[in-house]
């Protein structure tokens, strides 16, 4: 005979196990799932779309990627013209540069087709108007925040913050803020000083200008997550100020922040809040996995099946600060970052490179 301890464990297990036995079932669900994303934009092509199976919940849709390759793809706009895209790497597929630019005011949708015989397509998407944003600034802080748990300690903070206008609209509008990054990178030798030719030649690197002590590295996206923004948020008549960039003072290189504003339509504002808002929740032997969500895009052989992405169609608005944080800054800069012998900028910092790349030609 089982005693009451025994029995309250047996219990456990066997509500444990039908708990995560829910879980598997609810992920296995998931397996396959075809995630598309893809964009048409008033900039110049090419434009790009991807195509991937994940077994990953849709918390990071990046993850797991399983490239679905050798399909037809397609852009058809409100004109009935067709473009074909060609696939450039498994699973990414690119318009011919020279096909055609998004226009404002015309309508996109994505058509395509898959090995396994899956037809699908999205809604046309109407570009809408360019934002209109006024020139970034950057504004140096000096703060301290106090703990949330113990308001006895504070820790002191030192960041830019790069801000941007948005004139209102007379219309609902919808915009996404994106910001991209390159940091210029110090580093000098470490001691000794005196440090042998060769270990010295390798330090500097050499570039068409001799050998030199910096060098540029890509930072991607600066952003920190999804932003997006609607007009009410607006008062009337005027424009409404956001922080694009926040960045802390952990470096005394330049850094050139790219800011983009896109204008885009209602149905992809509210995909974007309700991805944003699913990636801040974790699944957990209390909570049900997160569920796929579904965009504009529908498959036209399965009307049961549930595709995850959006094909975008916007506007965009760019503006490009250079924030000198050594020389913005009311304190001490940063010192020079300290490297061994056999190591330079490039590979201290991925995506780096000796040569400036041009578009730092603002910092000047």
């Amino acid at each position: 005979m089982f005693n009451r301890n025994q029995i309250l464990f047996f219990a456990v297990l066997i509500a444990l196990s039908s708990c995560l036995m829910q879980i598997d079932e609810a992920l296995t669900d998931f397996e396959q799932q075809l995630v598309v994303e893809g964009e048409v934009t008033t900039d110049p092509g090419p434009y790009t779309v991807q195509l991937n199976y994940t077994g990953d919940v849709l918390g990071a849709i990046d993850r797991n990627r399983l490239p679905v390759s050798d399909a037809q793809v397609m852009i058809e706009d409100s004109d009935g013209n067709s473009y074909d895209l060609v696939e450039s790497e498994p699973g990414v597929y690119l318009t011919n540069a020279q096909d055609f630019t998004g226009e404002i005011g015309k309508g996109y949708r994505l058509v395509f087709v898959t090995p396994a015989d899956g037809s699908y397509e999205s809604e046309f998407v109407v570009i809408p108007p360019t934002p209109v944003v006024t020139e970034a600034d950057v504004d140096f802080q000096v703060f301290n925040r106090t703990n949330e748990t113990n308001r006895f300690i504070s820790t002191r903070v030192q960041q830019h913050v790069v801000s941007i206008e948005i004139q209102n609209s007379p219309d609902e509008a919808y915009f996404k803020v994106e910001a991209i990054g390159i940091e210029q990178r110090y580093v000098q030798p470490a001691p000794p000083l005196g440090a042998s030719e060769s270990c010295l030649a390798f330090y500097f690197g050499q570039t068409s200008e001799g050998p030199t002590v910096n060098c540029w590295q890509n930072k991607g996206d600066l952003s920190n997550g999804i932003r997006t923004i609607s007009n009410d948020l607006f008062e009337p008549n005027s424009p409404l100020k956001i922080e694009a960039v926040t960045l802390p003072f952990n470096g005394r290189g330049t850094i050139l922040a790219t800011i983009n504003v896109k204008s885009i339509t209602a149905s992809e504002f509210d995909f974007l809040n309700t991805l944003n808002k699913q990636n801040n929740l974790r699944a957990d032997v209390f909570n049900p996995p997160l569920e796929a969500i579904s965009g504009n895009i529908f498959s036209t052989s399965n009307d049961k099946e549930v595709v995850v992405g959006f094909f975008s169609a916007y506007s965009v608005s760019q503006q490009s600060i250079c924030i000198e944080r050594a020389n913005i800054s009311s304190v001490a800069p940063i010192p020079l970052v300290l490297a061994p012998c056999n190591t330079n900028c490039l590979t201290l910092y991925p995506n780096s490179t000796w040569e400036a790349p041009p578009e730092v030609s603002i910092c000047e």
